[in-house]
């Protein structure tokens, strides 16, 4: 009895469809090869706790772990099953973000009322999210899609690749369960999401305040005030703020650590080199507030006046207001420490969220409109939709496989595979830093290397150590042979540099310590004779 209980035939279905649309949406969506862009700098503790290649002298790798619970999340896979799970696991995400796109619009405008307007409202959101849909677009219209289900600022909860910020669909799946009264379990989707990204504490925070608001409402009797009633009304968002506040508080205190200041000069040199060189892209409103980012503040106001009248109205409302308020703060102080937290990305589930409920809103327009004629011509309208998905699906499958063609012929495959055949225990190698074709360097070859721009620290120490080694690698890559070498010949007695990478489509400099050990066509590895 125990057993039916639990797995009763509604959870067998609900469990069904999302393991079917995580199948359906990520084929459509599709996903990079491991390992790619974030992934080089969020996999790497997980992968050093693993025990992959020497990544354990890696300086980078010995610095303090800003997420320990997705890190050992990567740490448990890749030791027990092997790395291709992360892909599976992306699946399983991709699947809880559309299942809670959809759960969210059925309760809004009743799309599960019928097969075909559940159906067409999948496709249409599917299509919009497809890479085939995407790639047409910007073919054809000159238009990129992504915007639609992007946050601001180039952030988002799903991008190409599997990493912590991909746990952002637990927000959705937050307001989702609070939307159907599941009000502890939306408690706790929201901390899982911050537990494996504290940059959604932000995010958690507002939509925990516009829970606990919205609870205290509904509970709230105006005509029979007194001191008994009112503790009984906020009994409930009460509990839920502690819940709430315990199961964060790991979150809270493990970021605390981390981000401690060493001195006040130095927290602020740390803070200005992150914001103003590293990510400004992410943490500057005059890089990233342009027209685009203003076509998705409006989609996001265009879905808040359109669930005005539902529950969801105030679940949007407090982030959205809440985001505002902290970017103009931002913006009128100029705080880095502001900045770096990015109260912005609340627009991640947002901007998508309220596409998706402008596209339901007209989708019920059409329907109620045209119900006699679509359930006339049902069969054949829900055979549309079938071929659009079987499309969208084929045309992720086919990008898919190019894609994979495509990085086996990429120029630094061969001399990454010498690295990784050949690298023994005291080598670090010096490596292009700003060349993204570097990335994946480290986490391919499984060898330590000086330093890289793309993957940073971030306790304020590390990270200015981080710049200053950054800046003697590109000072010795961008300098002619009598400074390169002598700039070398500091990297190898202070810093244990042992190898060197250089890129023949580059002058070599003359130094007598390097010896050749490889060349291809592009690429040539050198070896340090004193070291």
């Amino acid at each position: 009895m125990q057993f039916k209980s639990i797995f009763n035939k509604g959870l067998i279905i609900a469990i069904g469809l999302w393991l079917a649309l995580s199948v359906i949406f990520g084929l459509a969506y599709t996903q990079s090869r491991l390992y790619n862009d974030n992934q080089n700098t969020k996999f790497l503790h997980g992968l050093t706790q693993a025990g992959l290649g020497l990544l354990e002298e890696d300086w980078l790798a010995n610095t303090a772990d800003p997420l320990p619970v997705f890190s050992s999340l990567v740490s448990l896979t890749a030791s027990l099953f092997g790395d291709n799970l992360f892909y599976i696991y992306y699946l399983l995400l991709m699947g809880i973000y559309i299942y809670s796109i959809l759960g969210i619009a059925s309760v809004l405008y009743d799309m599960n009322s019928s097969k075909a307007k559940y159906l067409t409202f999948f496709a249409l959101v599917l299509a919009i999210h497809s890479i085939r849909v995407n790639i047409l677009s910007n073919k054809i219209l000159g238009l990129d899609l992504t915007p639609l289900h992007f946050g601001v600022a180039g952030q988002y909860i799903l991008g190409l690749d599997f990493q912590n910020s991909s746990f952002g669909v637990f927000l959705l799946l937050s307001i989702y369960a609070f939307l159907k009264h599941k009000h502890v379990w939306s408690i706790i989707w929201l901390s899982l999401a911050s537990l494996f990204h504290p940059a959604y504490l932000f995010s958690a925070a507002f939509l925990t305040i516009a829970y606990l608001l919205i609870i205290f409402k509904e509970n709230f009797d105006a005509k029979n005030l007194s001191w008994g009633t009112f503790t009984k009304t906020a009994k409930e968002p009460f509990s839920l703020g502690l819940l709430a506040l315990l199961l964060v508080s790991p979150a809270l205190w493990y970021n605390q650590a981390v981000s401690s200041s060493t001195s006040p000069e130095l927290a602020s040199r740390a803070l200005d080199i992150l914001v103003n060189q590293r990510i400004p892209h992410h943490s500057l409103l005059e890089v990233w507030l342009n027209t685009t980012a203003f076509i998705q503040i409006g989609i996001v106001i265009v879905a808040l006046f359109l669930v005005r009248k539902s529950r969801l109205f105030l679940v949007m409302l407090v982030p959205f207001l809440g985001g505002l308020l902290f970017t103009l703060i931002q913006s009128f102080t100029n705080n880095n420490s502001l900045a770096l937290i990015a109260p912005w990305r609340v627009s991640v589930f947002l901007v998508p969220l309220s596409t998706s409920l402008i596209i339901a809103y007209l989708l019920s327009a059409v329907f109620d409109k045209f119900k006699a004629q679509i359930t006339r011509f049902q069969f054949l309208w829900i055979g549309m939709c079938i071929l659009v998905i079987l499309f969208v699906v084929q045309g992720g499958i086919a990008v898919q496989r190019t894609r994979n063609n495509k990085y086996y012929k990429q120029p630094t495959l061969s001399m990454m595979n010498y690295v990784k055949q050949t690298k023994s225990s005291g080598q670090v190698y010096l490596i292009p830093t700003r060349d993204n074709k570097f990335d994946e360097f480290r986490l391919y070859t499984g060898a330590p290397v000086f330093i890289n721009w793309k993957s940073h620290p971030y306790q304020d120490f590390e990270v200015v150590e981080w710049y200053n080694r950054n800046q003697l690698a590109e000072k010795f890559y961008n300098s002619e042979s009598p400074t390169a070498c002598s700039v070398l010949q500091e990297l190898s007695s202070n810093y244990q540099i042992t190898h060197v990478i250089l890129d023949l489509e580059q002058p070599a400099p003359a130094c007598d310590d390097l010896q050749e050990t490889y060349r291809d066509e592009r690429y040539a590895v050198y070896a340090i004779a004193n070291r």
